[in-house]
């Protein structure tokens, strides 16, 4: 279950003009964007490991996607880059971090990333029980 996709300088999983997909169970890591979405709508991204990319996750005039339960830190720009103005749901993701202010400085969108997790998803963090203390 799931890919290791690593190091190919360019984007690690690229869903162009495609939905409807999950994507699920992947390690991604040192991609110029671990996932790509364009034009792209009501996908699925979740229990995936998306560190050290330039960007974890760049999206473009797509809509309804969800982004939960996933690992994404360590991006060079941002764990996740909207280059429209669509809202992207990205909560209960772990982001290497509880400070608010670091996390969000690695989000560039209308992207909603509370409640999130405090430890990676594989240790089944439940949000609910992890939204406080937070560090502001």
């Amino acid at each position: 279950m799931g890919n290791n996709i690593g190091s190919n300088n360019g984007v690690g999983i690229y869903l162009p003009y495609s939905s409807n997909n999950l994507v699920k169970g992947n390690n991604i890591y040192e991609n110029s964007q671990g996932i790509g979405l364009s034009s792209s709508n009501n996908n699925i991204i979740t229990n995936n490991s998306i560190i050290s990319n330039i960007d974890g996750i760049a999206i473009g005039d797509s809509n309804y996607n969800l982004i939960n339960y996933n690992n994404i830190l360590s991006s060079t720009n941002y764990n996740i880059h909207v280059f429209s103005e669509e809202e992207i749901d990205a909560t209960n993701n772990y982001w290497g971090t509880h400070n608010i202010n670091e996390i969000e400085s690695k989000l560039y969108g209308n992207i909603s990333f509370l409640p999130f997790l405090f430890c990676p998803f594989e240790d089944n963090c439940k949000p609910e029980e992890e939204t406080f203390p937070v560090q502001i």
